[in-house]
């Protein structure tokens, strides 16, 4: 899931947008569906990513951008949220055991031709409209979501990370290679910080993962318990 607006909005909630839309959103999903994951064979949490997360910069301690610390851009916004993506399924590949037969991974499908800017000035639009040369078709961009959900490789390359110990979930890039996510999102600290503050703004408590996956019933604060 993805939204590029040109000024800051926040939704109802009260969260800026790229960060609801982009992180968020796709958080509590995974995090809702981990039971059902669990009882199925070999099943796969696919984050659709970005090239964009390499140029990203994450404060744990102001994901909605209010501190006044660094002025807002879309850019800024988008880049953001989808390096907080990176970094909080880097953790959650980390802390889910082996047993589990979850594989988490992100993807880049490339640059793609699609209304991803209908909300930035006009002359933005015009240089998106100018790339057909360097960007995919809407069938060519879906190749490494269909790659990820697909090709047996991805579950034997995600167990071979956890094996080794690496801190990081598999990144597939738009060619359908395995690749290297960016250097800010190999940082352990940092992303730790941004799992427990995603796990905060979502509503659940800190060990929500570590019950989900003993089948407990997990109270959140925004609504029914999840289980």
């Amino acid at each position: 899931m993805l939204i590029l607006v040109g000024a800051q909005k926040f939704s109802e909630d009260g969260y800026e947008q790229h960060l609801q839309v982009n992180h968020l959103a796709p958080a509590l999903l995974s995090l809702l569906l981990l039971p059902s994951l669990i009882r199925a064979s070999q099943s796969r949490i696919i984050s659709v990513n970005s090239v964009i997360h390499y140029v990203g910069f994450v404060d744990p301690n102001d994901l909605n951008f209010l501190s006044g610390k660094r002025k807002f851009s879309s850019l800024e916004g988008y880049s953001s949220s989808k390096l907080a993506q990176v970094m909080f399924n880097n953790v959650l590949s980390k802390r889910l055991p082996l047993e589990t037969g979850i594989s988490v991974l992100c993807l880049s499908p490339g640059v793609v031709q699609t209304n991803i800017t209908r909300d930035l000035p006009r002359f933005i639009q015009d240089i998106y409209s100018a790339l057909p040369y360097i960007s995919y078709s809407p069938q060519e961009g879906c190749r490494s979501s269909v790659f990820s959900a697909t090709d047996s490789q991805i579950q034997i390359y995600c167990e071979k990370l956890k094996t080794d110990q690496k801190s990081v979930c598999a990144f597939i890039s738009q060619s359908c290679q395995p690749t290297n996510s960016s250097e800010e999102a190999h940082n352990v600290d940092t992303s730790n910080k941004v799992w427990e503050k995603t796990i905060e703004l979502i509503g659940l408590p800190l060990n929500a993962l570590e019950r989900l996956i003993e089948g407990e019933e997990v109270p959140c604060r925004y609504g029914n318990p999840y289980q």
